[in-house]
This record gives structure tokens, C-alpha cells and sequence, in this order.
């Protein structure tokens, strides 16, 4: 590209905060470098009477030299993401007119205000663009998505450290069509979204069920936010920004998005789901685990004469040929799973080592869970527990796929343990139970039942107040128990149910299966009540290590609100000295202004009650200390 040229969105970007620079993007050690500064920078349109646009950020923007128009393909870059504050890279699909926008991943930095919320994230997201430019057949509001962020990303993931790391090399994927889009991260299959779906209300929400099959009726829907055209002009691109925000940067270089490589393939014919370099019927043959070290035998379906495989490094190859290999578990290698992979050699395929291989994935040993998030919610005058299991990254990737898994929850909970549930999944929860101001305890069993056996797991929590205390037994080595309270069930069902619209379960899920997804959405969609924070095990100690009242963090509930905000002070503010709050609304003004004497883990009622929908911004102040939230408020 130019320094100087009137294509705007060639040099700035959408926010018009940064300005992308030729220079800021340097190749070196094997790997593509996109890097943004805080300087000065102009851009001038050569061909048009604007005036020169001045930044303080400049960033970089790469795009492909290469673009076809096809109607199914197969798209994959290894990336390592920045996650300095508002840093925003993007792994993308655009090509002006005719275009299928589709976010492969799109990385934001930390954020300078919230607790949550300020974590770096990575998601995926899909667009319909405006029916009056391009002629949308589906007739959609103008440039509707649908996405979320991938795995690994929930508050309980990053308190547990069991967070996907965007700054770790990570191989992003996606394969479209006109029926179908499937997310991959690090080659595993993550999410899918289906243009057609029927959506259908379970429990208290509505969920999207998808079908790669064309619909004969009246029945499925379009899923809104699909892009739209049957033939994509798609082209690969990257760019590096810095989003507008409320932050001081030190100037200079801030950081990069780096670049391993960036793959793209046609898909031929429509809608047949083959690829030129896959074969359809190449399956491996062989059990689903190997418990112990005699050898076992796996085989090809449709061997190729120079096929190849490959195996874990905690399998040992005893031997092998184009059509078997027989191996043993490596008792040296403490992993819970193994895989095997086959490398076909295909002839039609354009490249001379085909990247295409078959992989199964075999359990090794007993699946113990890793950590556990308990959560006690407070619902107005009654509460109940959630509970989700959480393993190591391997198995977390294993259970997706391994139907075989089972797990099995047996709960004792309530005024002397005297209630008893069995529930069945990663997530279980108990039935309504009256608030009191007694000691409340939980006990629970998990059994974890794979090929190789059942792990069984025995633990208790103890709430009482904002102090709980966690005697460690069993093999988990930290829990996070936090309380949360719901002043008003019906904002948090719409949020949760705002979680669930932007996913999707196949046509053919089981009850089972819905109802884990669920579960999950329903402990995501907590976030904004929770009022306690992590508590680890000390298991040399055997009883805990603090309470939750230790956390310097300040907890806002419930956000969304419909009229009562409220306002929970962490440790870090001091007893001596009042607090400040104040209100304001997008253009500065300030519309609620309090002083507070310090009182934390204490909730302070702020009365919204008077104000018009929509987002404000909440600043709490106490000497140096200074804290700013985001506060949106909805229809009473």
C-alpha cells in the first residue's frame, strides 16, 4: 500500500483512532510482525478535497494479494495475540461488494474499567451486512452478527487460571459454506453455526437448533447475522489497532500481533463437505482407551500405500505400517489422554505433504476433575447451589467428543445436610431451599466414569455470611466458591438468554446435552451478582487459607439493573475516610453524586429508579484510589 492513498479504510480504522502505517509492519525470525505505536501520525487522501486526519496511534493493516470467489473454504493463520490495554487484532474475511464477513478471531486487550470484564479476550463473529447496499436476500437489519468469545474465556476460568492465553501461539480456523461454519481452535473443532435452524423453548429459554439440511417447510429460520451470499468473494486479511477508550499509554511501541502463517482452501463441489485433499471414508479402528501397557492395535479403514502415522509422546510405537500400528502407554508420561493421527498420502491433493490428517483420541487413565466452581445463589428469599466441574485442558477437549464420559453428582445440602439430589453432566444444581441465618453447608460426590474406570472426588463447602471456609479433601487442588444475589430473576434470564441466542446445538442433541448447555450459560450469566471471590486449598493445612472478605475487588449489582444499583467497596478503600460516587451519563453530565462512609463488603443502595434507559458510567473514588464501571439500565 501507499503512505498517501484515498482508500480510507486502507489508513484508518473504524474508530478513527489509529492510522495504519506500511512501516509498521516488519517480517522477521520466520514470522509476520503488525505493530502499534503511540506517536503522531496524518493521513492525507490523495484524490479527494478531505482535510489530513492526525492520530496518536498508528497500527498496521495486511491483506492477502490473493482473493477468489468460491462458495466453500477452509481458512487457518497461527497467531499470537497482544493483550496491552484496548489493543484490538483482528483474523478476518473481506472483499468490498459481494462480501462474506467472517471474524475467524478478534482479540481485545485488557480494558480499563470492571473487574470481569477488563480480562483480554479472543472470539468469533459472523455478519450480514445492509440489505440496501448488497441486495440481502434475508432481509436483515443492517450489519447484524452473531459470535462469542472461544473457550476458556468465563469469569470462573480466569479465577481458577484455567483461562485460554490469546498471547500463546494459538492456530485459529474456520471452514464455510452455505449451510454450515465451524470455528476450530488449535485444530479442535470449538463451535458451529447453521444457517438454518428451529428454535425451541426448553426449561425457561429458546434454543437455536441447527440442520445442514436445506429446510422443506416453514418451520427453520435463517440465522440472523449468516452472511448471506452463496458466493463469497473472500479475501484474508489482519489488522493491528488501538480502540478508543479512557487510557493514558506511555509512548512508543505498545505492542504486535504476530504472524506464523495464514492458509486458505476451495472446497469442491457444494454442499458435498469434501475437500480435494480429504477422503471421506478414512477412519482409525481401535478401542476408545488403553488402560494399561500391553500393546494394542489400531487400523486404517482406507489405507494409502504411503501413509504414515504419528502418536503422543506418552504412547510408544511398538510398530507400524500403511494400514496399523500397535503401541503401548508410556507409564512415565502423567497424562490422562493420548492420540494417534494418520497421514494419508493423496494424489489429487495440490500439495506434496498433504496437510490433511485423521486423528482418534483415546483415554489413558482415570479422569479426576482438576478444580471446581460451587456457587450459592441468593434468588430474593430462597437460594440454591450450582456446581461445574473443571479437568485439565486435554480432557476438557476429550469430554466434547468421548460419549462414553459420564459423571455422576450425588449433593447433600441444606440445614444438616438433610436434602439429597443425583444429577448427571459437568454442571448440577440443587432445588430452592428458604434463606436463613444459620450455617449452611454442601457435600458432594463426583464419580467420573470413563473406559478406564470411575474416579470418585468427596468435598464440602461451608457458607456462612460473607466468610466461607473450605476443608480440603479429595484429590482437587483448589475450588473457587463464590455467593451471588439476584434481586430480580427476570434481568438475569434475559442476559442469560442473550448468551444463549449466540449459540447454537445441533438438530440432534440429546436432553442431556441441552441441558449442559444450559447449565453452563446459566453459571456464565453470573457474573454480574457474584459477591465473593476465591478461596484456594492448603492441603498440608487441612481446613483453608483466609476468607473471601480478603478480596480488594469492588462488586457492582446486578448490571444490568432496572432501578437499584448496588455497590460492594473491596479492601483496598480505607475505614478512615469517606467514599465518592458519581453518576454520569454519555456526555459528561453528572447526575448522581453521593458521599459514603467506608463501609466494604457492605452493599450501598444507588436509586436509579428516576433515570432514562441506557448506559452510564460510575466512578468511585477514596483519595488515589479511583475506580470506573460501566452501569446499563433497562425497562422496569
Amino acid at each position: 500500500m501507499a503512505e498517501n492513498d484515498n482508500w480510507g479504510q486502507a489508513r484508518i480504522n473504524g474508530d478513527f483512532n489509529t492510522i495504519y502505517l506500511d512501516k509498521n509492519i516488519e517480517v522477521s525470525d520466520g514470522t509476520v510482525k503488525l505493530k502499534m505505536y503511540k506517536e503522531n501520525a496524518t493521513w492525507n487522501c490523495d484524490t479527494c478535497t478531505a482535510p489530513a486526519y492526525n492520530t496518536n496511534y498508528t497500527g498496521a493493516y495486511l491483506t492477502l494479494p490473493y482473493w477468489n470467489y468460491f462458495n466453500h473454504g477452509k481458512f487457518e493463520a497461527r497467531i499470537k495475540m497482544p493483550t496491552f490495554h484496548r489493543a484490538h487484532c483482528t483474523f478476518w474475511t473481506y472483499h468490498g461488494q459481494g462480501v462474506n464477513e467472517i471474524d475467524i478471531a478478534e482479540a481485545s486487550g485488557y480494558s480499563a474499567k470492571g473487574m470481569f470484564n477488563s480480562f483480554p479476550s479472543t472470539g468469533h463473529y459472523l455478519h450480514a451486512w445492509w440489505e440496501d447496499r448488497f441486495n440481502n436476500p434475508n432481509n436483515f437489519p443492517e450489519n447484524i452478527g452473531v459470535g462469542q468469545k472461544y473457550p476458556g474465556q468465563s469469569w470462573f476460568n480466569w479465577n481458577l487460571n484455567k483461562n485460554f492465553v490469546q498471547s500463546n501461539w494459538n492456530v485459529y480456523g474456520a471452514e464455510w459454506d452455505t449451510n454450515v461454519i465451524r470455528f476450530y481452535l488449535d485444530h479442535d473443532l470449538v463451535y458451529t453455526y447453521w444457517k438454518y435452524y428451529k428454535r425451541k423453548k426448553k426449561k425457561k429459554y429458546k434454543i437455536k437448533f441447527g440442520s445442514t439440511c436445506y429446510p422443506e417447510n416453514g418451520e427453520f429460520r435463517v440465522l440472523e447475522g449468516y452472511p448471506w451470499n452463496d458466493t463469497s468473494a473472500s479475501q484474508l486479511r489482519l489488522n493491528a489497532k488501538i480502540e478508543k477508550e479512557e487510557y493514558t499509554h506511555s509512548d512508543g511501541f505498545l505492542g504486535q500481533m504476530e504472524v506464523d502463517y495464514v492458509k486458505m482452501w476451495q472446497r469442491i463441489p457444494h454442499n458435498t463437505w469434501i475437500s480435494i485433499c480429504d477422503n471421506p471414508s478414512i477412519y482409525i479402528g481401535g478401542p476408545n482407551a488403553i488402560c494399561n501397557t500391553s500393546p494394542t492395535t489400531f487400523s486404517i479403514s482406507n489405507p494409502s500405500p504411503t501413509g504414515y502415522w504419528e502418536a503422543s509422546y506418552n504412547l510408544n510405537i511398538v510398530s507400524q505400517s500403511h494400514t496399523m500400528i500397535k503401541v503401548t502407554v508410556n507409564p512415565a508420561a502423567n497424562l490422562s489422554i493420548a492420540w494417534i493421527k494418520y497421514y494419508p498420502y493423496i494424489d489429487t491433493c495440490p500439495e506434496n505433504n498433504s496437510p490433511v490428517f485423521v486423528t482418534k483420541v483415546i483415554s489413558t487413565k482415570k479422569f479426576y476433575p482438576e478444580k471446581v466452581v460451587l456457587v450459592k445463589l441468593a434468588i430474593q428469599a430462597y437460594y440454591f447451589y450450582k456446581l461445574h466441574a473443571m479437568f485439565e485442558t486435554p480432557v476438557e477437549k476429550l469430554l466434547k467428543f468421548v460419549p462414553n464420559t459420564n459423571l455422576k453428582w450425588t449433593i447433600d445440602y441444606g440445614p444438616n445436610l438433610a436434602n439429597l439430589v443425583i444429577q448427571y453432566g459437568r454442571s448440577a444444581y440443587t432445588p430452592l431451599l428458604p434463606n436463613s441465618d444459620t450455617l449452611d453447608k454442601i457435600k458432594w460426590k463426583l464419580e467420573v466414569t470413563n473406559d478406564c474406570g470411575t474416579s470418585i472426588t468427596i468435598d464440602t463447602g461451608t457458607f456462612l455470611g460473607t466468610a466461607i471456609v473450605i476443608p480440603a479433601k479429595g484429590e482437587i487442588t483448589s475450588m473457587l466458591q463464590v455467593g451471588a444475589k439476584i434481586p430480580d430473576t427476570s434481568i438475569y434470564e434475559f442476559e442469560v438468554q442473550s448468551l444463549l441466542d449466540q449459540t447454537m446445538l445441533s438438530i440432534n442433541a440429546t436432553e442431556s446435552e441441552i441441558d449442559q448447555h444450559i447449565l453452563e450459560y446459566e453459571l456464565i450469566g453470573l457474573e454480574p451478582y457474584l459477591i465473593f471471590d476465591t478461596v484456594n486449598l492448603i492441603p498440608s493445612k487441612g481446613i483453608f487459607e483466609g476468607v473471601n472478605n480478603n478480596t480488594t475487588s469492588t462488586f457492582i449489582f446486578p448490571n444490568p439493573t432496572k432501578t437499584n444499583l448496588s455497590i460492594m467497596l473491596g479492601n483496598k478503600y480505607h475505614d478512615n475516610a469517606h467514599v465518592f460516587i458519581n453518576l454520569t451519563d454519555n456526555f459528561g453530565r453528572k447526575l448522581i453524586e453521593k458521599r459514603i462512609p467506608c463501609q466494604k463488603f457492605s452493599p450501598n443502595n444507588l436509586n436509579l429508579e428516576n433515570l432514562a434507559n441506557g448506559t452510564y458510567f460510575l466512578n468511585i473514588k477514596q483519595d488515589s484510589i479511583s475506580e470506573n464501571f460501566k452501569i446499563v439500565k433497562i425497562e422496569d
